[in-house]
């Protein structure tokens, strides 16, 4: 997911970089390229690549179902059986997850049922801080393009993760990394709001003087 992301934040960047006609243009045609090629190994089989890509897990676990198979069971189905049984893991204790269901595969559904309510909504608040990180960073237009959009990227591929896999009990070192990476992109755009206000205040100091 997270290469997916990177591979279109950089098409973005390179499209919204070219200003001319003719560069936009050569931008399309080379991703119309790649895609066709890509599409060409695959269904061709050049070099056993569909053959490795469908032996991956990702591919089973969701692409070699059909629609009203993922709808009808697996990670969906577990998830509204944790919300039909929300009462029995008020203090945690993993109650539901031994009631027969299993993980929910969702980060917030599952630290509920593992930690309890109190954990819940310290986690449900630690999101909305770092979504509101997120969004002061994407509207500060003084950060590069690139900057911005390789944020975005990151906090999309986590966000995915989070709701796919039991990321407290299985991926903890995930959850520490973007704990990190919501560190630093809050540090960055406090400093970067410092930065701008001392300039601000400098030049309203200069017009003072002259």
């Amino acid at each position: 997911v997270l290469l997916v992301l990177i591979v279109l934040a950089c098409s973005l960047y390179c499209f919204r970089e070219n200003k001319t006609l003719s560069g936009r243009f050569k931008l399309i045609s080379i991703v119309a390229i790649v895609l066709i090629s890509l599409n060409y190994i695959y269904v061709f089989n050049v070099f056993g690549i569909r053959d490795y890509l469908e032996s991956t897990n990702i591919f089973i676990r969701f692409l070699n179902k059909s629609r009203e198979e993922i709808f009808s069971s697996g990670r969906i189905r577990v998830k509204f059986e944790h919300l039909k049984r929300f009462k029995l893991a008020l203090l945690g204790g993993s109650k539901i997850k031994n009631s027969g269901v299993g993980y929910a595969h969702d980060l917030l559904l599952d630290t509920y049922d593992e930690a309890g309510v109190f954990a819940f909504l310290a986690l449900i608040c630690f999101m909305i801080s770092s979504v509101r990180t997120l969004l002061k960073c994407l509207k500060d237009m003084q950060m590069q393009l690139s900057y911005r959009t390789a944020v975005l990227s990151l906090y999309v591929a986590f966000f995915v993760e989070f709701f796919v896999e039991p990321i407290i009990q299985g991926l903890p070192w995930l959850f520490m990394l973007f704990c990190c990476v919501c560190g630093i992109v809050t540090q960055v755009t406090f400093n970067n709001e410092k930065y701008l206000t001392l300039q601000m205040l400098k030049g309203e100091k200069t017009i003072s003087n002259s």
